[in-house]
């Protein structure tokens, strides 16, 4: 297996990775990677910053920045900024993104990346890629979102293309301090993954999450501590069945309500 990744971070956010990545139908900062669909449902200026180590390295990091700026009217704008090395290999990717409700139950959302990737003995090579989600509320308490990476696959050596994958999922949200999250991910030419992550907020201050993945097959966990209502700090993990773990670390800032554009 190799650590090497094209076309998406992995520094999703602390909520993601301690879900198993069951995150197609997350919304505001976490689903700037994820969906961006959700980012119609950001209520205020929020700024993310995620740091994970994969499988323990130390050579092996993935850091990310996302910033959201909701309006009143026109949508939610993102930038989102990762920077993945491991060894010979380096990969650095800037995205615009936006989201949008459309009528009261659905929104959209779209992601346009420009990726560095650097590769020792083979120079660096500049490549482009589009992500296209939507979210749809079904029912009160359930939540539907889908989303594709990369459809067009860009060539970007002359044996490896920027992935494609399909997501689909659904989340169960019974309460506000409870969401239940379900996921189905497809990569052409790749395996069927299929996740599931709880998160759980036992009080104002402290929520507590878990999930399980297969292909690969995954045991995760983290909390979150959710201080003066504007900032969090976030922390999850990842059991890998044969690599090992993978810890990460949020930090993240939401101020107040939606711009007046």
């Amino acid at each position: 297996m190799s650590y090497a990744q094209f076309g998406e971070t992995q520094a999703k956010g602390a909520l993601s990775l301690s879900t198993a990545g069951s995150d197609v139908t997350n919304i505001g900062l976490n689903s700037l990677f994820a969906n961006q669909a959700g980012l119609a449902d950001t209520e205020a200026f929020g700024v993310m910053v995620t740091a994970v180590q994969l499988y323990g390295l130390e050579q092996v990091s993935d850091v990310s920045l996302a910033i959201a700026l909701p309006t009143q009217s026109i949508g939610t704008f993102a930038i989102g900024v990762s920077n993945y090395n491991f060894a010979a290999f380096s990969e650095q990717m800037v995205g615009l993104a936006y989201g949008k409700s459309i009528g009261k139950k659905t929104s959209l959302g779209a992601k346009f990346n420009l990726i560095n990737i650097g590769i020792d003995n083979f120079g660096n090579s500049l490549n482009a890629s589009v992500e296209l989600g939507v979210q749809t509320q079904l029912m009160e308490k359930v939540r539907f979102g889908a989303h594709v990476l990369s459809p067009i696959g860009t060539i970007v050596t002359n044996d490896q293309r920027l992935p494609t994958r399909l997501s689909i999922g659904v989340a169960y949200l019974p309460s506000k301090k409870l969401a239940v999250s379900l996921e189905g991910a497809k990569y052409i030419d790749g395996l069927f993954t299929g996740s599931l992550g709880i998160n759980y907020k036992i009080i104002e201050l402290l929520s507590l999450r878990m999930g399980a993945a297969t292909n690969p097959g995954l045991f995760t966990a983290g909390i979150a501590l959710h201080l003066k209502q504007r900032y969090s700090i976030e922390l999850g993990l990842s059991i890998h069945e044969i690599l090992g773990t993978t810890p990460g670390i949020t930090l993240a800032y939401q101020g107040l309500g939606k711009t007046d554009n």
